[in-house]
């Protein structure tokens, strides 16, 4: 199994936001111990939360960019669709949105809302749609 055809099982499977790190640290396990000793302010990696298998509309931004560099148009297409209809979210009625991550199992917002990198999240995709290439040669 490629990469592309893991994303593209991934996605049919998930339809939304592909996950930050999969599968999600449980609880009760080694390795979350380990991360509990890992953070800088207060801990927030949770199972399925912030990096511990939240979903991040500016990761996914760049995983547009790398699927338009593979030629994998429909794809992209479908990771942006989801990057838009997750920074539409808010836990309550306000209309704010652009929220920093999104549960990896409930798909609500979670962090801070307003985050500018969840904003670019989808300004690196839809570049990336129009053709825009951010290759560095």
């Amino acid at each position: 199994m490629t990469l592309i055809d893991f994303i593209r099982a991934s996605l049919q499977t998930q339809q939304d936001l592909l996950a930050s790190f999969s599968p999600a640290i449980e609880e009760d396990t080694f390795f979350m111990e380990e991360l509990r000793h890992n953070h800088a302010y207060g801990f927030r990696n949770f199972p399925h939360e912030f990096h511990n298998g939240g979903l991040w509309p500016v990761w996914n931004g760049f995983l547009v960019a790398g699927l338009m560099a593979s030629h994998e148009v429909e794809l992209a297409r479908q990771v942006t669709a989801y990057i838009h209809r997750a920074n539409q979210k808010s836990p309550g009625t306000e209309s704010v949105g652009f929220y920093e991550n999104l549960h990896g199992l409930s798909k609500d917002p979670i962090g801070v809302p307003l985050c500018t990198w969840s904003a670019a999240g989808a300004v690196i995709a839809e570049l990336s749609l129009s053709g825009f290439s951010f290759s560095l040669t």
